[in-house]
């Protein structure tokens, strides 16, 4: 490997919490794609890895290790490490589409609109549905397709390192939410900008104590919407520390008798409620109502996806829309994107606008 690796600098190492041997791994990998290094180029040796990153023979040796686990890199006896040829996928070769959890997409609208843009902008092309499930990795499911790349919806915070290593062996794009990792790109709907609008709209219709419900593992998506949440109770001065309630198993209709026995118990009681997505807050709805409570009147309930329940249940709910099937089509074409990349590209992600949709949940 001629000259530098690349450009580096100890504050660098100093900012990041990985750990040494995957902070090297990833800074001659970052090498290998940016200076467009051929397959079969022999890298630095250990001991002349060491004296540039100032770290010990054993650390090099297991950043080395772990780029020769994931087919980055290969060794030959006395001679050193080399760079290795991915495995070459035919064009023909499916595009895998990984929901977690689960076995079926009947009743969930979002993953079906997701879905159709993305059958939309292959035209044709092969696309395989996987279910993962928590007890297995990305890299270990999607290692046993034969795939040209993969599309994951939902990834949490806590698959960082998962999808970081399945994105060495092939091109990888998040959808909806995603791990904060430059390197994968990925697809969202503006979520801080849906939080803040809707929001802002409670607080000028006079709101001031607004509670924002949400539920499951830490997202980005979730944590965006927080974000708009906050700033928006930011901009009118108010405090959001108490106003923000979350339950790990509030992810439907039915947390709703709970969500609201929390609600109610709150003092003062909140007028208005900004649910993570439209289930919760359908199951807020129907439970404030089995307490007596008017809606609107008593309380406003906004939610977020626009799905068809939304328009059906009563009073109708207002919602953050957002184009899911613009978020499916706009990950297909990022992936092909990375998949026509040369080494030294970098990728943009997208964000995609949304819509706040008045209803009667938010009319008097």
């Amino acid at each position: 490997m001629n000259g530098k690796i690349m450009e580096f600098s100890i504050e660098d190492r100093k900012q990041t919490k990985e750990p040494g041997y995957k902070y090297i791994a990833r800074m001659i990998r970052e090498n290998i794609r940016r200076s467009n290094l051929k397959p079969g180029q022999k890298i630095w040796s250990e001991s002349q890895l060491a004296k540039y990153f100032k770290m010990s023979s054993n650390t090099i040796k297991k950043a080395l290790d772990l780029l020769v686990h994931e087919d980055t890199l290969y060794r030959q006896q006395g001679k050193g490490s080399f760079i290795k040829q991915r495995k070459v996928i035919a064009e023909s070769a499916p595009v895998g589409l990984v929901f977690k959890g689960g076995s079926s997409l009947v009743d969930d609208f979002f993953a079906l609109q997701v879905l159709q843009g993305v059958k939309n902008e292959l035209s044709g092309g092969r696309l395989e549905i996987i279910f993962k499930e928590d007890s297995v990795s990305y890299t270990e499911l999607v290692g046993k397709y034969s795939l040209r790349g993969a599309i994951i919806m939902w990834p949490a915070l806590a698959d960082k390192e998962d999808l970081r290593e399945l994105s060495h062996k092939l091109p990888v794009v998040s959808v909806s939410s995603h791990t904060n990792d430059p390197d994968i790109p990925y697809v969202a709907l503006d979520n801080v900008n849906a939080s803040y609008e809707a929001t802002l709209y409670l607080l000028e219709r006079g709101h001031r104590n607004i509670v924002f419900v949400c539920g499951g593992l830490p997202k980005t998506a979730k944590l965006d919407r927080e974000r708009g949440f906050i700033t928006a109770l930011d901009s009118y001065r108010i405090d959001s520390d108490k106003l923000i309630l979350k339950g790990k198993n509030w992810l439907n209709e039915e947390s709703g008798n709970e969500i609201v026995s929390e609600l109610l118990s709150m003092k003062p009681l909140p007028t208005a409620i900004v649910a993570w997505n439209d289930l919760v807050a359908i199951g807020i709805i129907k439970a404030l109502k089995r307490k007596g409570k008017r809606v609107p009147g008593d309380f406003d309930v906004i939610g977020f996806g626009d799905s068809p329940a939304s328009s059906l249940v009563d009073p109708s709910l207002t919602s953050v829309a957002g184009d899911l099937q613009g978020m499916g089509a706009a990950a297909a074409k990022l992936l092909k994107k990375y998949q026509e990349a040369s080494g030294g590209d970098r990728f943009v992600h997208t964000i995609l606008p949304v819509k706040l949709i008045i209803r009667e949940s938010t009319e008097k």
